[in-house]
């Protein structure tokens, strides 16, 4: 059984494959705002009101897939947590929890090779390892309290590794939960692309 995660972008109504799923493929048309998928060539799911932007797993399991909406962290802390890489159980929200995690993390992915790094803030650390090959193994997020848009839009800025999500599945997320604006988000983007 594969899940592949689906994140909408502004399609024609091309079919495309669901991730390396031989049998599954999705079309999306911007003007109907409706994502259609597909198995063995014959449509078996439909959904209107689907703006780009939009997530869904879909489950491939040999017959015709699953689709559910890819449900996120709601709290604005935790999503940034997670769309940084960091998972339900290395991430928190008091010191305590975040020397736990990291002291589990530690010993869990410790190799020779990997040097550990931080990147901090007065209401927020992160702790990961790095490897020769630049390979990213997180060990433990800590945000403290709920973060101003500029703590976000620092973050988001200053981190130095490759976020691996759509561009227009990011832009829809800063403007939603973080508050940030559409010239934020070009910043950002901009940033990035240096």
């Amino acid at each position: 059984m594969a899940t592949h995660k689906l994140f909408i972008d502004n399609y024609s109504v091309t079919k495309y494959r669901v991730g390396n799923a031989r049998s599954v493929e999705y079309s999306y048309d911007s003007d109907e705002h409706r994502l259609d998928i597909f198995w063995r060539d014959e449509k078996v799911f439909s959904k209107d009101n689907v703006m780009p932007g939009d997530a869904f797993y879909v489950t491939c399991d040999g017959g015709a897939p699953a689709i559910e909406v890819l449900h996120l962290p709601k709290h604005p802390s935790d999503l940034l947590m997670y769309i940084l890489g960091f998972g339900k159980g290395i991430r928190s929200h008091n010191k305590r929890a975040f020397m736990a995690a990291l002291g589990r993390e530690r010993i869990k992915k410790f190799a020779d090779d990997r040097d550990e790094y931080y990147f901090d803030g007065e209401h927020y650390d992160f702790r990961y390892y790095k490897d020769p090959k630049g390979r990213i193994y997180h060990l433990s997020a800590f945000i403290a309290c709920d973060l101003s848009r500029d703590e976000y839009f620092e973050i988001l800025t200053e981190w130095p590794y490759e976020i691996r999500f759509p561009r227009v599945f990011l832009r829809h997320i800063f403007r939603e939960k973080f508050e940030l604006s559409d010239r934020d988000v070009d910043d950002i983007f901009r940033i990035w692309d240096r």
